[in-house]
């Protein structure tokens, strides 16, 4: 069974970790065209972690193999919904809610038993078990802000 995600959600975390390392409050509030600022970014990335962990904890607990599937336009709908609430959030808290939630649902799919990576797989859904491939997308974002040119 290819497990290689696991070792590319370790690889993003570990982006993370540097990444927020070094971020000053005034970059924290750095914002790009649609006002996305990193502040919001890292709170988006600690939600859709946290989310993906609970659906798999759910999935568990109602003895599904797989969790529930949200429709693209409905996270779409979430992410207009709840970006609000994640510019309320404080400066300084978004960085570590971002590095709790990724070490959270790392922990959880590195666990995961091979007959639901394989369910999962085949349904086509890899961001149930690749977290890198948002995180990567957003700390690509997060890197233009901070870094510019």
């Amino acid at each position: 069974m290819d497990r290689s995600f696991v070792e590319r959600n370790e690889a993003s975390r570990d982006r993370l970790t540097r990444a927020i390392a070094g971020l000053s409050l005034e970059d924290l509030e750095r914002a790009d065209g649609d006002g996305w600022s990193v502040r919001v970014l890292l709170a988006h990335l600690a939600f859709w972690d946290r989310l993906v962990a609970a659906r798999w904890r759910d999935a568990a607990r109602t003895v599904r193999t797989t969790p529930l599937d949200i429709p693209n336009e409905l996270g779409d709908l979430i992410n207009d919904a709840a970006a609000a609430g994640w510019d309320a959030i404080a400066t300084a808290r978004a960085p570590e809610l971002a590095r709790d939630a990724a070490a959270e649902v790392d922990d959880l799919i590195r666990a995961l038993p091979d007959g639901a990576v394989a369910a999962v797989l085949e349904e086509g859904r890899p961001r149930l078990l690749d977290r890198s491939i948002h995180r990567s997308q957003h700390l690509d974002s997060i890197d233009r802000l901070i870094r510019p040119g």
